[in-house]
Parts: C-alpha cells; sequence; structure tokens
C-alpha cells in the first residue's frame, strides 16, 4: 500500500512555532529565531501570520480609553476632563514576565493619541507605573491646543533590565505590574479621544 503521508507538510510542533507571539522553544531570545515561510505552500504566497523578528523596537500592547463614560450611543464621543485635581482616565494591571524577555530588554511605555482644551487652558495628561516608583518612570505632556492634534508623550521605562530589578524592594516586582493615566485641566474643560491609548514597546 503506498505510503499516503506528506513529508513536506509541517508537523505539529512546525505550526506551533508559527502561532503569532509565540516565542520558540529552543532559542531564549525569540526576536532573532523565526523560521521562514513554507517553502511548499499551495498558494505559492507567504504567510500573513509570518512576521520577521528583529532588533528593532517592536509594539507589545495597546490599551486604548475606549468610549467616554457619558456616551450612551456608537459614536465619535470625548473624554471630558473638568477638575484641576488629577483624575484616573484609566488604570490597568499587567504580569510582566509575559509581555517580553524581560531577561535581555527593557520595554517602554508611552501615551499615543488625540487632545484639546479650551482657548487660554492647559490640559496635562499623565503615565505613572504603580510598581516601579521615581520620576524615571513618570511620564507627562501639556497640550495648550485648540484643535485635536496629534500627540505622543515621551517614552519611560516600564519593565526594565532584570539587573535593574534589585534596587526596588517590593515583593512581586519582577512578575506584576501596572500603570494609571491621570489628567487634569488648569480651567474650562479639556477633552480626550476615545482612541488614546496607552502602548507598550520593547526595546
Amino acid at each position: 500500500m503506498p505510503d499516503q503521508s506528506d513529508k513536506s507538510r509541517p508537523t505539529d510542533s512546525d505550526i506551533e512555532r508559527h502561532i503569532r507571539g509565540a516565542p520558540p522553544r529552543t532559542a531564549p531570545n525569540r526576536q532573532h529565531d523565526r523560521r521562514p515561510p513554507d517553502e511548499h505552500s499551495e498558494a505559492g504566497l507567504l504567510s500573513r501570520d509570518y512576521q520577521p523578528r528583529h532588533g528593532g523596537p517592536e509594539l507589545i500592547a495597546s490599551w486604548p480609553l475606549g468610549p467616554a463614560p457619558s456616551q450612551t450611543e456608537p459614536g465619535d464621543v470625548d473624554w471630558k476632563v473638568a477638575s484641576q485635581e488629577p483624575v484616573q482616565l484609566q488604570r490597568n494591571l499587567t504580569v510582566n514576565h509575559f509581555l517580553g524577555p524581560i531577561e535581555n530588554a527593557k520595554i517602554y511605555a508611552g501615551v499615543r493619541g488625540i487632545a484639546r482644551v479650551e482657548n487660554g487652558e492647559t490640559l496635562t495628561l499623565s503615565l505613572e507605573t504603580t510598581h516601579l516608583k521615581g520620576e524615571e518612570y513618570e511620564t507627562e505632556i501639556e497640550l495648550t491646543n485648540v484643535t485635536t492634534e496629534p500627540f505622543l508623550t515621551p517614552l519611560v521605562e516600564f519593565v526594565p533590565d532584570a539587573n535593574d530589578y534589585r534596587e526596588h524592594s517590593f515583593i512581586g516586582r519582577e512578575m506584576y505590574g501596572g500603570y494609571v493615566l491621570s489628567a487634569a485641566v488648569s480651567g474650562g474643560t479639556g477633552y480626550v479621544d476615545q482612541g488614546t491609548a496607552v502602548h507598550l514597546w520593547s526595546e
């Protein structure tokens, strides 16, 4: 009876290695060990799942604000900020050792979005980590524009190198973390687009 098996077909281990975001089993550094696309693809096209790893920055996660609290139906509704004291727009918890190869590279956090404020006022957006303390782990931006213009805050360390963790003396620092995104306005009302998001980037 002829052999019906197709030796050119990928094995289960090959398929597992092509799952988006799944690190290879045999290499500790997932950035530089990615199999090429299957040469025996029936369509002759590169898999849409195939994304070569490289040594440059890589977007790890993105958490948008989403619908404003006052939004009751679909539509473009901005978040409104009328407090002169910082108020929380978003709070999130993370499990850091799943974010990336923290033994090999740092991970940075920043905010990308759209915001505006009434003429003559200032809208302040602040992002700070809940697991690392110090100004080097906080980023802030002041906006005075009255039109919707995109902004990007400076990036700050969110998951430092393993050696840097030794400077902090709290339990669970290698595993658990989080951040708080806050806003305040000098007067009047500030507006933040619901697509404004906190991003995490690899080094």
